[in-house]
Order: C-alpha cells, then sequence, then structure tokens
C-alpha cells in the first residue's frame, strides 16, 4: 500500500471526534460533565476548521488539475459539513446563555443529536476521501511528494500539537 497522505490530517480529527462522543455521552448522564464536554465539542469544532483548511491549500488542489470534478465533490461535502459545524457551534452558545438547568440538559440532548450527525458525516466523508483522493494522488504523485505536502500540517496547532504530544509522551515519561 502507498502513502496515506490522510493520516496526520485525519488522525486529530478522528481522535476528537471518538472522545466528544464519550464526552457527551457522559454528559447527559450527569450534568457535572456538560462543561468538560462543552469544551470538548469546541475543540472538535477547532481541528476541523484547521483540518478542512490543511486539506483546501495543501490536498485538494493536487487533484484539481487531475479529476476537477472531484475536487469539486469534496469542496461540495467541506461546505456540508460546515453548515453541520455551525448548527453545532450555535447549539453550544444556545447552551452557554440558558439560564435554566432543565433547559440546559434539553439543549445539551439537541447538541449529542448535532454532534453524532457531525460525526457520522465527517467519519464517512474521511473515509471516503482516504480511498478516493488518495488513489488520484498515488496515480500522479511519488510518495515522497504526498510526505512533504503532509508535513505542511505544522503550519496548524491543533492538528500539529496532536501529533507531537503523542510522539513527546514517551520520551516525558521516560526521564
Amino acid at each position: 500500500m502507498r502513502y496515506n497522505i490522510f493520516n496526520k490530517a485525519h488522525l486529530p480529527m478522528k481522535t476528537a471526534l471518538i472522545t466528544g462522543c464519550i464526552s457527551i455521552t457522559e454528559a447527559l448522564n450527569e450534568v457535572a460533565f456538560e462543561p468538560v464536554s462543552l469544551k470538548k465539542v469546541e475543540e472538535v469544532l477547532r481541528i476541523y476548521k484547521e483540518q478542512i483548511t490543511y486539506e483546501a491549500l495543501h490536498i485538494l488542489p493536487f487533484i484539481f488539475e487531475y479529476e476537477p470534478s472531484i475536487w469539486t465533490n469534496y469542496t461540495s461535502e467541506h461546505d456540508k459539513a460546515t453548515g453541520l459545524s455551525k448548527k453545532l457551534s450555535g447549539l453550544v452558545q444556545t447552551y452557554h446563555k440558558e439560564p435554566t438547568k432543565n433547559g440546559k440538559s434539553k439543549i445539551m440532548k439537541l447538541i449529542s443529536e448535532s454532534f453524532n450527525e457531525f460525526m457520522l458525516f465527517n467519519f464517512n466523508h474521511m473515509d471516503d476521501e482516504e480511498a478516493v483522493v488518495n488513489e488520484i494522488l498515488w496515480r500522479n504523485y511519488q510518495d515522497n511528494v504526498l510526505v512533504q505536502i503532509e508535513d505542511r500540517i505544522e503550519t496548524l496547532p491543533h492538528l500539529a500539537k496532536s501529533g507531537r504530544q503523542r510522539n513527546r509522551l514517551h520520551i516525558a515519561t521516560a526521564a
């Protein structure tokens, strides 16, 4: 198998989506977890913005020349996901403004539903994107070029931070 250019870009998002889902599930069972869950949702939304920015600037342009319709398709999917992220963000803002515990609990359920929709859309999108876009890139570029493109992820703080923390964890605990 050839080099998967999405290894670094998708890992932080996949990890954040899974931990976000767990956090929201905990919050639905105990009100004390709600602020932690909301911070996790906000983190997911930040990582999402960075991921699509990275892809739009550093990956999708490499397929435009060869498959403009695929570029259009993924740009459109990013627009759909952005709509879902805005809906989710709006619910988080509504939660913060809600004065009552009962109201916050109802909004938290809506956040859970919206997050699940966002999560499922993104997992399906990432799986499809990895299969289709990688195939186009593999036909037209060598792996060393793909590695160089992927290294540009360092320009995005949350994506780069996620990768560096995993690499440094063993070094930090070994001392």
